[in-house]
């Protein structure tokens, strides 16, 4: 119900970069960056992770990736200090994007390519997690973790019907 004459008000409520990041940073720290070096085999004793972050090229994708480069640690340094254990894959909005499938899966292959242990997705619809996952080459020894808030995706549950280990590699922060 509104008053009468005026304008029909809509309440939209999101959370904001700060709300998700810290708690996304923590989860690399204290827990994914542990997991990943207790693995057997998975990586040298100084051997560094790295991490993938992919965010949509419009004003809430870039604050997010600010906040994350300023806020993530890992390999014991900031994302500047990790150099080339840091990749930063730009996804086109699909408000301006001609072709927005050929966009998923070019930054699908850009990250395969770049091997990470962990890839955060920011802004960008569930979908580039079986994007990834189709073009993962299949006899590398290990699969990312993801790290998204926006898990709720008929993709994303077909993947995880074909392939429910995935199930333990997805990781929400809401």
């Amino acid at each position: 119900p509104h008053a009468p004459g005026e304008p029909r008000l809509v309440y939209r409520t999101t959370t904001s970069a700060t709300m998700s990041v810290e708690p996304e940073a923590a989860l690399l720290a204290q827990v994914i960056e542990p997991e990943l070096r207790k693995t057997p085999g998975l990586l040298k004793p100084d051997e560094p992770i790295r991490v993938a972050l992919a965010r949509i090229d419009n004003a809430s994708g870039l604050s997010f990736a600010d906040l994350h480069v300023s806020t993530l640690r890992y390999n014991g340094k900031s994302v500047a200090q990790n150099g080339d254990n840091f990749r930063l894959v730009v996804v086109p909005d699909d408000m301006s994007s001609p072709d927005p499938a050929k966009d998923l899966r070019a930054a699908a292959d850009e990250i395969a390519a770049y091997r990470p242990h962990v890839v955060f997705n920011i802004g960008l619809n569930a979908e580039l997690v079986p994007a990834v996952e189709r073009v993962w080459p299949a006899k590398e020894r290990f699969r990312p973790r993801y790290v998204s808030s926006t898990m709720i995706n008929p993709a994303v549950f077909q993947l995880i019907k074909e392939q429910p280990e995935v199930r333990r590699r997805l990781l929400g922060v809401d």
